[in-house]
């Protein structure tokens, strides 16, 4: 044989050993991608039936999150109220406290012991109550008849 021959034999035969280590290395790539892929599958499934699971808890949260919500809107709603309430009687309380002073304000008129045109003018508040009138005859002394 030649040594032509015996280079072209020897050139095949490395040609083949190494098609056969990269169709060997192709198929370990391969053999490892798939179990990659079988195991991934499995992790994803356990996942989703923990996901699964826990979608009543999930739920169950929600629904207390959605009633929180509605409670503090009642609850922004009786403020509210509270607030108009409150608004209403501080209306009330001046309108009542105006009335007052007018009452008083018409008794310093009639009343010639008051000088209501003065600059210095204030009306008095002075309380008409039985307390008070029987304080002041106490501090008065005596009735006289």
């Amino acid at each position: 044989m030649s040594n032509v021959v015996i280079l072209i034999i020897v050139l095949v035969v490395v040609v083949l050993v190494l098609a056969a280590a990269a169709a060997a290395i192709t198929v370990a790539a391969r053999k490892r991608r798939d179990h990659q892929q079988v195991e991934a599958r499995e992790q994803a499934g356990a996942l989703r039936r923990e996901a699964s699971e826990r979608s009543t808890d999930v739920r169950q949260q929600e629904l207390r999150a959605e009633q929180a919500d509605a409670e503090a809107e009642l609850a922004r709603l009786r403020a509210e109220q509270a607030e108009q309430g409150a608004h209403a009687e501080r209306l009330d309380a001046a309108h009542a406290q105006a009335e007052q002073e007018d009452v008083v304000r018409d008794a310093d008129r009639l009343d010639p012991d008051v000088d209501h045109r003065g600059d210095d003018y204030r009306a008095s508040h002075r309380t008409t109550s039985t307390e008070s009138v029987e304080q002041e005859r106490h501090d008065e002394g005596p009735s006289r008849p």
